[in-house]
């Protein structure tokens, strides 16, 4: 395995793993029945461990339409994760937030770009 298919995950995720910030990623999940005759209720399922390491939005992130000044980039550690999707939310730091699209990843598949949008306070 390379370093551009695959390899550069790993070795990443080994080095920077311990450097990385503990966050929570949230799936959207369908749990049933939404009490309305058959339907499905889409909700937010549990928390799954990532690593991540948050910076300044990026002059693309301030130059696309809707953008707010609290909106910032996550650099989210790929090892082990599905890609994320707008559908998906992020607790970091006492902070949820929104992840807005299209979320990128670099080169070697170690980490996905992500503009993050503050939606609220952690769940307690």
């Amino acid at each position: 395995m390379g370093f551009l298919d695959g390899g550069g995950a790993a070795l990443m995720a080994s080095v920077f793993g311990g450097v990385y910030l503990d966050a929570s990623l949230y799936r959207p999940s369908t749990d049933g029945d939404d009490g309305m005759g058959g339907g499905e209720d889409p909700t937010l399922g549990d928390a799954e461990a990532v690593k991540v390491q948050m910076e300044a939005a990026t002059d693309a992130m301030r130059e696309a339409d809707g953008y707010e000044s609290t909106d910032v980039r996550f650099l989210m550690l790929a090892q082990g994760v599905e890609k994320p999707t707008s559908d998906c939310e992020l607790e970091f730091d006492g902070t949820r937030y929104g992840i807005r699209t299209p979320v990128g990843r670099d080169p070697c598949g170690a980490y996905w770009d992500i503009h993050g949008r503050v939606i609220g306070e952690a769940a307690s």
